[in-house]
């Protein structure tokens, strides 16, 4: 499971082709949800979107090979600032659609991802993003847009565009 802090990103998750289970983990200090989990299925078929805030964890496993996975972020990747969080972490109690006995292939990486009771909350600012739907317009996109920014600063803002 990954994130980034600070300059946390929000993410647009979405299926071009197959199907996945995609979790996020809420590490926002004084969140009422902090350390909770959300899971949802997403799929090429019914091509819904999942909004994972800034602020949480993201991890997903593909239930084929080959699936392609878009995101569209609310701000940059950065590397020195790239976080883990252990997949299979005894403290989430994440219940992984993985068959009796199946292994998962999880990098090397991952394996070594930190624990949750190992990680600080993250201290937000409070920035909000809007999931802007286009598609009553003729559009078939969605914008990310930041509903806050500094006077005179052009939008933080994204498109998912749906097949």
């Amino acid at each position: 499971m990954h994130y980034q802090y600070p300059n946390p990103q929000g993410k647009l998750i979405r299926v071009i082709t197959g199907r996945i289970q995609d979790v996020a983990v809420d590490l926002r200090a004084g969140s009422p949800t902090y350390g909770k989990h959300i899971t949802a299925f997403l799929d090429d078929v019914t091509c819904q979107a999942l909004w994972v805030p800034p602020g949480f964890a993201h991890g997903f496993m593909s239930f084929a090979q080959g699936a392609i996975v878009q995101y569209e972020c609310s701000t940059y990747y950065e590397d020195a600032y790239a976080k883990d969080l252990l997949w299979n972490d005894p403290d989430l109690i994440i219940t992984w659609g993985l068959k009796m006995g199946q292994a998962p292939v999880v990098s090397q990486k991952d394996r070594k991802a930190t624990l949750f009771r190992d990680t600080q909350p993250l201290e937000m600012h409070n920035e909000n993003f809007a999931v802007r739907d286009n598609r009553e317009s003729g559009s078939r996109a969605f914008d990310v847009v930041s509903e806050q920014q500094p006077q005179g600063a052009s939008p933080k803002s994204g498109r998912l565009r749906l097949s």
